[in-house]
C-alpha cells in the first residue's frame, strides 16, 4: 500500500511537473517573424507625448522613438522621425482628431509612403504602496498616405508603477515603453500584411 502511495504521488509529482513546463514553454518561443514589404518603403515616424496634468505636448524620450524604429525596419520600412518642435505642438493643438493629425504628418512627409502616428496621454494616477502610479494611454495609427480609408489602429492603456516622486511623464512613457513597441509591431504587421496581399 506504501509504495502505492508513493507511485501515485510520484506520478502525480510527474504530471505537476509537466504541467508546468508546459506552460512556461510558450514563453520560450521565438517571436513571430515580422511581416516585411517587399521594398524598402519610405515611413514618416511621429511619437507624441501629451502630458495630461499641464496639457504639454512633446517629443518622445530617445530610446522609445529608438525601439520604434528597430520595429520598422526589421519590417523593411524606413523610418523618418517627426519631432515634436513648436511648430508641431501647435499644429497637433489645432488638429484635435487623430485622422486630422496623420493628415498633417502626410502634408509635411510629402515622401514618406506611410504614416506611423503614436499619441500617448500620460497622467499621474495615485500613490500606492510606496510607488507613484501612472497611466499611459497610448492610441496607433498605421496608415499608407495615399490612402488614410486603409488605416490601421489599436488603443490600449498601461499601468506603471515609478520608484521617485520627481519621475515624471516622460520616464512614465519610457517604461511602457515594451508594450507599446510590440503593439506597434503588431499593427505594422496587420497594416504591411493587407497591403501586400493580392
Amino acid at each position: 500500500m506504501v509504495l502505492t502511495r508513493r507511485a501515485a504521488l510520484g506520478a502525480l509529482t510527474s504530471a505537476l511537473l509537466s504541467i508546468a513546463l508546459v506552460g512556461v514553454t510558450p514563453g520560450c518561443l521565438p517571436k513571430t517573424a515580422p511581416v516585411r514589404a517587399s521594398a524598402a518603403t519610405p515611413t514618416a515616424l511621429c511619437v507624441v507625448l501629451t502630458k495630461v496634468n499641464d496639457g504639454t505636448l512633446t517629443s518622445a524620450p530617445a530610446s522609445l522613438n529608438k525601439g520604434l524604429e528597430e520595429e520598422l525596419i526589421a519590417r523593411n520600412l524606413t523610418p523618418s522621425l517627426v519631432e515634436i518642435d513648436a511648430a508641431a505642438a501647435d499644429a497637433f493643438r489645432a488638429r484635435r482628431s487623430t485622422p486630422q493629425r496623420v493628415e498633417w504628418l502626410v502634408s509635411k512627409r510629402a515622401d514618406a509612403a506611410l504614416i506611423v502616428l503614436v499619441e500617448a496621454q500620460v497622467e499621474y494616477y495615485t500613490q500606492m504602496s510606496g510607488r507613484f502610479r501612472w497611466t499611459v494611454d497610448v492610441r496607433v495609427t498605421a496608415s499608407p498616405a495615399s490612402d488614410l480609408s486603409q488605416a490601421v489602429q489599436s488603443e490600449f492603456s498601461v499601468p506603471v508603477a515609478l520608484q521617485y516622486q520627481h519621475e515624471r511623464e516622460e520616464v512614465a512613457l519610457e517604461e511602457a515603453g515594451p508594450v507599446i513597441e510590440r503593439q506597434v509591431a503588431s499593427v505594422l504587421d496587420q497594416l504591411v500584411g493587407g497591403l501586400s496581399a493580392p
